[in-house]
Parts: structure tokens; C-alpha cells; sequence
């Protein structure tokens, strides 16, 4: 049959010695430090994790619409992933350009005047929301924004950097 077996294991039977195992070696010590390193970063990671993120995303097309009143609007998609493990609000905003203003059917208003949705515990949502900007604020084709999004219950914020596109 065949043995798996190094050189100096082959021989040793053969001179009658019995083979020497030991349990405790300089490899072994190495790979069992080399893994409690791993899963403290590992779990450093974990405990440290963001509890909540946005991403933005444009939408292309159209890249613009001029609205009856002059105002340019964007349309965007955001996505509020929440990794609590309970239902959380988180209210959103948008900064940057002069008289921007912020719509969406997806969400709730308070009465501070800021948006407000509810995403389920270890979910993501996603929200549509329609960004307009007067005419005469717009300085070029594009305008940097700011995204940010706020979890009210212990002030934790997150900021995304989007463009504002206009004629």
C-alpha cells in the first residue's frame, strides 16, 4: 500500500528506531500565531465596522431635465444599507450648490424639514430622489454635491461626493 512519509520516517523503521513525533514545533507554533493574528484583525474589523453606509448613483439618462419653473434637476438613487440589528431611521441631505432642494417619493418629511426613510435591520434600501437646483445658482456643466446621510439616534454621519449636472 502506499504511506505518506519523509525520508528520515522511511529509514527509521528499517534501523528499528521508534519514530519521533512532536506535537510542539517551530511550524506549528508559527501557523498557530500567524492564525490567532488573522482572527484578531478579523475581528478588530467586525467590531469596528461602519453600522451603516450610502452610495449614490446617477442616474444617466436623461443627464439633466429643466423643469417648468427654469430649475435643473438630477435624478439619483440612494442606497442606505443599515447592519444594526434593529430598524433604524436615517435622514438625508443634500449640500453644495445654492437653493438646492430635495424630493422623493420614498420618504418621509419632518417637521425640521429634513427626509426621512426606515431600513430594516441587516438590509439595504434603496431610494429614489430627485435633486433641483435654480438656473442661476449652476457655475458650468457640473457642480461637485454632497450626499450625507445621519442615523438621528447617536449622530453617526456619512458623506458621499456626487456631481450635480446642469446645461
Amino acid at each position: 500500500l502506499i504511506a505518506y512519509d519523509n525520508i528520515v520516517g522511511g529509514k527509521q523503521p528499517i534501523a528499528s528506531r521508534p519514530a519521533a513525533f512532536r506535537l510542539v514545533r517551530p511550524r506549528t507554533v508559527l501557523y498557530a500565531g500567524l492564525m490567532a493574528l488573522v482572527g484578531s484583525i478579523m475581528l478588530y474589523a467586525l467590531a469596528t465596522r461602519a453600522r451603516f453606509s450610502l452610495s449614490v448613483l446617477r442616474d444617466n439618462t436623461p443627464m439633466f431635465v429643466t423643469l417648468s419653473d427654469g430649475r435643473i434637476r438630477n435624478a439619483y438613487t440612494l442606497r442606505i444599507s443599515n447592519k444594526w440589528g434593529e430598524t433604524r431611521d436615517f435622514e438625508f441631505a443634500i449640500s453644495g450648490v445654492e437653493g438646492l432642494s430635495i424630493e422623493s417619493a420614498d420618504a418621509r418629511v419632518t417637521p425640521s424639514g429634513a427626509s426621512r426613510v426606515s431600513v430594516e435591520p441587516d438590509a439595504t434600501r434603496a431610494i429614489r430622489v430627485f435633486v433641483s437646483a435654480p438656473r442661476q445658482s449652476l457655475q458650468g456643466k457640473s457642480m461637485p454635491i454632497v450626499v450625507s446621510a445621519v442615523d438621528p439616534a447617536n449622530g453617526e454621519t456619512v458623506r458621499v461626493s456626487e456631481h450635480f449636472f446642469g446645461p
